[in-house]
């Protein structure tokens, strides 16, 4: 085992969340300032083992502005998912697949773009006992003791999913539920103050086009990363619809939630995750090594786009060679493409 020392943060600054940032290394990184709880609250998740179910939760809304390169907050910042949940009775281990998607609107795990600093996901709140974690990838003291933590040592772009890594319990017979609580902490490209860039609240109406309807006050431009949170964070929020056609950088639209296009087309020159639904028009994506992922009307490419999970469209999907670069649409990792219905 592997331990990884870090220096506890400043005093005076109050503890804080998902922690994913130092280089994949033994030497001690940094110290930072530390949101407050209310701030970013920790992400909680129950695991059913009976079920062999996991659901990781935003036990709170976020309050104020995080501080730093901390960031936290369950389907807000950061996202984590489970699958392949199973449990071995006879070993006494529950397993799971965990990924990591990054809900920010800069590059995570990286402080210029290009050098991986890696991303730590450590255990605040241990397993409840008498459950204890099997393949922890190290310890490391972040803020006071040792804490257990899953390194995923890689870069990921706004809305990217990271690599599967199988998080592993030791989990005695007899034991038919735990839980337990984690934050994170990685680098950050940019400015600290950029957790994210346009985000739909939905306050006004559902015109796309009136600034009143976004964080920041203003319609988002062909540079901007937008989300439009999923259902349980937006409530009874109205939801956005085109009534033109719309540009973007990189676009999300959480679960639950609906992008309506009206028949007008949406273009993202990055990345794009429809976890959520994108209906009713056409997404165009640009991006020259962008991926997607969820559930699409219409699709056309220009650019170079893979899928990062499984994608449906229920509309045509093109792909067109453009006079700078061969366009594609790549599907890896047993992801799979649904055309439903283009022509009924």
């Amino acid at each position: 085992m592997t331990t990884h020392s870090l220096p506890s943060p400043r005093r005076g600054a109050a503890a804080a969340v998902l922690l994913l940032a130092c280089a994949c290394t033994d030497t001690p990184i940094a110290p930072r300032l530390a949101p407050t709880f209310e701030s970013l609250p920790v992400m909680e998740c129950r695991v059913d083992v009976l079920q062999e179910s996991v659901t990781c939760t935003d036990p709170a809304p976020a309050t104020g502005a995080a501080l730093g390169d901390l960031v936290g907050g369950q389907d807000r910042y950061l996202k984590l998912a489970n699958s392949g949940n199973s449990y071995d009775a006879g070993a006494d281990i529950f397993s799971m697949n965990v990924t990591v998607q990054n809900l920010l609107g800069t590059a995570f795990g990286t402080e210029d773009g290009s050098t991986v600093t890696g991303i730590y996901v450590f255990f605040y709140e241990e397993p409840t006992a008498p459950v204890t974690v099997a393949n922890e990838d190290g310890t490391g003291i972040f803020f006071s003791g040792n804490a257990e933590y899953f390194l995923y040592n890689e870069i990921l772009e706004p809305y990217e999913i990271s690599a599967s890594k199988q998080w592993r319990f030791n989990v005695p017979d007899g034991v038919t539920s735990f839980s337990f609580a984690v934050y994170a902490d990685g680098n950050r490209q940019g400015s600290p103050a950029t957790y994210q860039d346009a985000v739909w609240k939905g306050t006004v109406s559902t015109d796309w086009f009136t600034a009143g309807n976004w964080s920041n006050s203003a319609v988002p431009a062909a540079s901007s990363v937008v989300n439009v949170p999923s259902a349980a964070i937006l409530g009874s929020a109205f939801k956005p619809a085109l009534t033109a056609n719309a540009s973007a950088m990189d676009l999300r639209v959480g679960t639950g939630d609906t992008l309506t296009l009206g028949g007008f087309t949406v273009s993202a020159g990055g990345n794009v995750d429809a976890s959520g639904l994108i209906t009713g028009g056409t997404l165009s994506m640009s991006g020259a090594s962008a991926v997607l992922n969820g559930s699409v009307a219409t699709l056309t490419v220009t650019g170079n786009v893979t899928l990062q999970g499984s994608t449906s469209a229920t509309g045509p999907v093109t792909v067109t060679n453009n006079s700078a670069s061969g366009a594609s649409l790549t599907l890896s990792n047993y992801n799979t493409l649904t055309i439903i219905n283009p022509h009924p």
